[in-house]
């Protein structure tokens, strides 16, 4: 799992990372392919990029490049809101293991307000755009006091738009999340709930 930088077009209330703007002692180019090469010489199977965004990388396109030359297995966690048709033809391109988009409502005034300046309706034409040039797409949904009762309409969501999967469980005490965890944290009653569902 590599989070290969901290900038994002968001500020999710929940986010592990307090992602936001890039850091001062994040890897230079030569750091990353240095790393990368690392990476193959290993011969680790799989890896899983994430940020931040970890489309706002610039060189994220090349990144994906060299692991899948380097016949390792990729999945990118992203927020979904810069695929467009053409990302999602280079990204089928690449073939990749999978893509994860982050859907946290089935509504986009749920979604949205956990999700900061985020868009549902991006994170759902990604989706499409992704199933449509098929790749493997799947959806991570983190259950707060105010999304955690539309778990199963967000499944119905996912269903209809032809997803791999949805994975969920329970929020994360750590980064933004944890100041932030009196207005997040659902109660263990909820939770019963959500698993049953």
């Amino acid at each position: 799992a590599w989070q290969i930088n901290s900038e994002c077009n968001l500020g999710c209330l929940h986010c592990c990372e307090e992602a936001g703007r890039s850091l001062p002692d994040e890897m230079n180019r030569k750091e990353i392919f240095n790393f990368l090469q690392q990476i193959a010489e290993l011969n680790i199977p799989y890896v899983a990029l994430s940020g931040g965004e970890p489309l706002l990388h610039s060189d994220f396109f090349e990144i994906c490049t060299f692991l899948r030359e380097n016949n390792i297995s990729l999945k990118v966690e992203t927020n979904g809101e810069f695929i467009d048709e053409e990302t999602a033809k280079r990204i089928a391109k690449l073939k990749f293991r999978s893509v994860q988009i982050s859907l946290d409502g089935s509504t986009p005034s749920t979604h949205e307000r956990l999700r900061l300046r985020g868009d549902w309706n991006k994170s759902v034409a990604a989706c499409r755009f992704l199933i449509k040039n098929g790749v493997n797409t799947e959806v991570v949904f983190v259950p707060t006091k105010f999304n955690i009762h539309e778990i199963g309409q967000l499944i119905d969501v996912a269903h209809s738009l032809g997803v791999y999967g949805v994975y969920t469980g329970k929020i994360m005490r750590i980064g933004r999340a944890a100041r932030n965890w009196d207005i997040l944290s659902p109660s263990d009653k909820e939770y019963e709930k959500f698993f049953a569902v």
